[in-house]
């Protein structure tokens, strides 16, 4: 029995594909990432809740990652994000899944162990216009399309880029993301005077999805939105004010239980290093949650959990299985009393509050919840 755990709410994950579809058109597909266990939510049960809720697409960076959705007799369409090497492409067709290529050596090795395996492989052209991270230059575009074209079992099924800056506001941020886009479209057209159709298009992440309606084209990838967070509280403000009701709900609740209450004096230390002191009487509480399950140290001081409806900050270092919480002397608190980190009730400190304090993204603290905390699928 653990007393540290991730309540998954599936309820709220269909209540937010439900919403982001009110942001595309009919005919766009949805892709959603599951890498990093689905963003440390679960992969197998959030790849299965996102078939039954009408996502064509799932998404991953690591081909073991694809693995463990077919182990578990997941069949959707797999798109995988990163450059396999040239010594996994038999297994990239093995499992059926839909690399991104972008030179001629990886796309010539892959139709010849296509070949081999006698399975034509579909691939998505990665175009680089401004990431600066994988993908061929727009101009390369075409070319490569034509060669993947000549191939015999390599199946051109679809194009795409990645946004740098899409979930900014600052005006050069702006600019940079609709050259972007520029950029990409030219490398389609391109690609479409050589004759050939490109497929699938693709660019917009989170977002994109948010602030670039004309960057839809085919397939959007939203990843953040889809578990319930907006990148941050502008462009939460911007949506809600371009489409009025739109709502997202986090689908993760990490709470853990105290299991001790001790009353300390004044001039008394908590934790390592002794960086906080009482400065009059109080009630420490401790609850088995630290580092080791993905609760950053660095959160304390400044991190408010949330009991009984209301917040108690965290004191001291946060140790790597424990940490402390003052509760004052006035409320009624108990070992065995539930604690909230996050969620997504209202009262208690947001995820995005957290990742501030961490100097850091909601992402990082997401997929940063160790496989030791178990997550609990609750409707």
């Amino acid at each position: 029995m653990n007393s540290t755990k991730a309540i998954i709410h599936k309820k709220n994950l269909e209540r937010n594909i439900k919403n982001i579809k009110t942001l595309i058109h009919s005919h766009t597909k949805i892709c959603i990432p599951v890498k990093a266990n689905a963003y440390g939510h679960g992969a197998v049960e959030i790849s299965k809740l996102l078939i039954k809720n009408d996502v064509d697409v799932l998404a991953v960076a690591k081909l073991s990652e694809a693995a463990e959705l077919r182990a578990a007799n997941i069949k959707a369409p797999i798109l995988l994000l990163s450059l396999p090497l040239e010594e996994e492409i038999p297994e990239v067709i093995k499992l059926n899944v839909q690399p991104f290529v972008f030179t001629k050596d990886f796309i010539t090795a892959l139709n010849e162990e296509a070949i081999k395996q006698n399975i034509p492989v579909k691939v998505h052209l990665k175009i680089d216009t401004g990431m600066g991270r994988i993908g061929c230059q727009p101009e390369e575009a075409a070319g490569l399309a034509k060669y993947i074209f000549s191939q015999s079992h390599v199946i051109l099924n679809g194009c795409c880029t990645h946004f740098a800056v899409s979930d900014s506001l600052n005006p050069d941020d702006i600019e940079f993301t609709k050259k972007q886009i520029k950029l990409f479209t030219f490398a389609i057209n391109s690609i479409k005077e050589e004759g050939i159709n490109p497929g699938i298009c693709h660019c917009s992440a989170t977002g994109g999805t948010l602030q670039y309606s004309e960057a839809q084209f085919d397939m959007i990838r939203p990843g953040l939105i889809a578990y319930g967070y907006f990148p941050d509280e502008k462009i939460e403000k911007k949506v809600k004010h371009y489409h009025p009701g739109f709502e997202l709900y986090p689908i993760m609740e990490l709470q853990s239980k105290i299991t001790s209450i001790k009353t300390i004096s004044a001039g008394e230390s908590i934790s390592y290093g002794r960086k906080w002191i009482s400065d009059a009487k109080t009630r420490i509480a401790t609850i088995p949650i630290g580092y080791g399950d993905g609760l950053k140290r660095c959160l304390s001081p400044g991190l408010k959990v949330l009991i009984n409806g209301k917040q108690y900050p965290i004191v001291g270092r946060i140790c790597m299985d424990q940490c402390m919480i003052n509760i004052g002397t006035k409320d009624t608190i108990n070992i065995g009393d539930t604690v909230i980190i996050f969620s997504d009730k209202k009262e208690g400190q947001t995820l995005n509050d957290q990742a501030r304090l961490a100097n850091t993204i909601p992402y990082e603290i997401l997929t940063g919840i160790m496989p030791r905390v178990p997550r609990i699928y609750v409707d």
